[in-house]
């Protein structure tokens, strides 16, 4: 934006003034008006004196300020005379020529000049004499303008429209005299008529379409010239998503016709046929170009014809589903765990048979006891609303465009375990996944929720396992089992923690071997804290952490060997002593202490060896 900017005002109708001519056209003013201005009744002497100023007022006014006249053409005033040549009409395509010619009139050099064109639809800039500046090449900044000095810029390009169409050109001329900090300009405005096509061309596209329709695209075009017309092009360019099925004339990837001769008055169709990809939706811009390939100042040049653009709209459904837990860290053994789902229409087509199912994977939902008060399919952990079960499942049906309709329900949760400490933490949870399905274009269609969690309000739990297999097909021992005197024999140890509801800090876990049992190392980082540490002289194994979050499950694992010896046949062998756990609640500063009971070789959990624990002799 430009500061200061001051636009010189208009006369209409009268010639362009300056500082000379306007005090020269007030004192040769005509002598015999003068007199019979004087012989006017006294009476009126006064109110003539005030006309006499005003007029005096006005004058020296716009002498100093100075006029401007503004004509398709030129323009001048005070300090610069501004004028631009073009052609009154053209063919659609034709080349165009425009010249702008300016000249410092004033008496002081003029500077900070800038001149910016502001081109029509259709014109495209191909060359100047000057370098232009800008993304559109419209804006020249030039030297200082001494007085009586004078330029041009020039400009060459192309100029397509419509047959009886105006292009209008406009220059603003920017100028600071040198004696002056503000900023003058000058406009010229001047139009271009489109008298003739030399190559007609009409395009047929889909204004709208539903996805997974097919598109079709047409261009007619005839010769209307008394010319052969050679190297000619002629392309659509549709985007990326749009998939080609068939075209009349076959063409090629870049959907580009290629014509060596179009003879005079001789006209001919394109036709393609293809459909968008999956998940194209809106606004699709399209747009078809014709151009003549030719040689110009011994360079290959593309002369553009003819260029018409515009968008598909491409209408599908565009349907959501929601689901969340409304109490997802509160929910206690017994209770209800509340339940929210949400189906909302933001598209604009029609769908059929409209279906909503939420699944859930739990073990410790209470399904005896829920009350299905949203008339609900109930099947395998799930719930499903029909258009033809319950008030909910009917008014999906009839989501209108921007509306939605939601749904409350409650689902029971089991009364508290007796075995709750060696249930692992991930049982103790429920997890939840809507769904929506329903028929659009003759095919059905899916749309899925984010996975919803939800956990049980549930102490800080510590668990530990010995394992020769993880399942039937990960081996994580080694040696002989049962065990064999003599022979050594290998064990995975886990230690897992399971934070609670509310999360713990300063944490420490440590367990301890017995005197027979062999310290073999760390298999597995741990999930979270410090490495896990061994201390040989307190045969202490430690892991601690400083933070850990609410809901947040981790695991460290160690393997120990053993060589049973004669005193230990048909025997269990420890394998670790108890696992402690010591840290503070987060939030309350509670201290939390819990303990598990000694691994031994017997392996309780192992799918597998559960029971082969028994040391043998061979």
């Amino acid at each position: 934006m430009r500061h200061g900017l001051k636009s010189k005002p208009v006369m209409s109708g009268k010639a362009p003034l300056n500082r000379q001519s306007a005090s020269s056209a007030f004192l040769k003013s005509d002598h015999q008006d003068y007199a019979k201005l004087k012989r006017l009744p006294k009476k009126n002497g006064r109110a003539v004196l005030i006309v006499l100023i005003i007029i005096l007022f006005l004058l020296v006014g716009a002498a100093a300020a100075g006029f401007i006249f503004f004509g398709p053409q030129g323009s001048s005033t005070d300090s610069v005379k501004v004028s631009l040549a073009t052609a009154k009409s053209i063919a659609s395509g034709e080349e165009l020529g425009l010249a702008l010619s300016y000249e410092n009139i004033d008496q002081i050099a003029l500077q900070d000049i800038e001149v910016i064109f502001e081109y029509p639809e259709g014109f495209f800039f191909d060359r100047a004499n000057l370098r232009p500046t800008g993304a559109e090449q419209n804006i020249w900044r030039l030297p200082d303008l001494q007085p009586g000095q004078s330029g041009k810029i020039e400009i060459d390009g192309q100029l397509i429209g419509e047959l009886n169409g105006q292009k209008e050109f406009k220059v603003t001329f920017y100028y600071q005299p040198q004696n002056f900090s503000s900023t003058f300009k000058t406009e010229l405005v001047t139009s271009v008529k489109i008298t003739d096509v030399l190559f007609e061309v009409q395009v047929e596209a889909p204004a709208e379409i539903t996805r997974g329709s097919g598109a079709a695209f047409k261009a007619n075009f005839k010769n209307t010239t008394a010319l052969t017309m050679e190297n000619m092009d002629l392309s659509f360019n549709l985007g990326e998503s749009f998939v080609l099925t068939e075209a009349q004339p076959s063409t090629t990837a870049d959907l580009i016709w290629h014509y060596e001769k179009i003879l005079p008055n001789t006209q001919g169709q394109l036709a393609l046929l293809g459909t968008y990809q999956e998940g194209t939706a809106g606004e699709v811009p399209w747009e078809f170009r014709v151009w003549q390939n030719i040689i110009k100042d011994e360079k290959p040049q593309a002369r553009l014809i003819y260029q018409a653009a515009g968008t598909v709209k491409i209408v599908a459904p565009d349907l959501k589903v929601s689901f969340e837990f409304l109490n997802p860290d509160s929910v206690a053994w017994g209770e209800d765990l509340k339940c929210q789902l949400v189906v909302a229409n933001d598209g604009q087509a029609e769908v059929q048979n409209l279906q909503a199912k939420v699944r859930f994977n739990s073990a410790v939902i209470d399904w005896p006891r829920f009350a299905n008060q949203t008339s609900a399919q109930v099947s395998d952990g799930a719930l499903a609303w029909f258009k033809d079960n319950g008030d909910f499942g009917q008014k999906i049906q009839q989501l209108k465009d921007g509306a939605s309709e939601k749904l409350t329900f409650n689902l029971p949760i089991i009364p508290k375990p007796d075995n709750l400490e060696i249930i692992s933490p991930e049982e103790l949870l429920v997890s939840a996944k809507a769904s929506l399905a329903f028929d659009f274009n003759g095919q059905q269609q899916l749309v899925d929720s984010p996975e919803q969690i939800a956990f049980l309000a549930i102490q800080p739990q510590l668990l530990s396992e010995a394992r020769y297999n993880l399942d039937a097909g990960t081996v994580v021992g080694q040696g002989p089992l049962p065990p064999v005197i003599g022979q050594e024999t290998q064990y995975r140890i886990y230690l897992k923690l399971f934070s609670g509801s509310r999360g713990l800090a300063k944490v420490e876990v440590k367990t301890s071997l017995p005197a027979y049992i062999n310290w073999v190392g760390v298999k597995d980082e741990t999930t979270l804290g410090t490495p896990l540490k061994y201390d040989e002289a307190t045969r202490q194994v430690i892991w601690q952490i400083e933070s850990l979050s609410a809901n947040t499950q981790v695991m460290a694992s160690f393997n120990v060997a053993v060589t049973p010896n004669d005193t230990q046949v048909n025997q269990l062998l420890i394998l670790t002593n108890p696992v402690s756990l010591s840290a503070t609640e987060q939030g309350t500063n509670n201290l939390v202490a819990k303990t598990t009971n000694l691994l031994t070789s017997d392996l309780l959990g192992d799918s597998v060896e559960q029971g082969q624990g028994r040391v043998k002799v061979e």
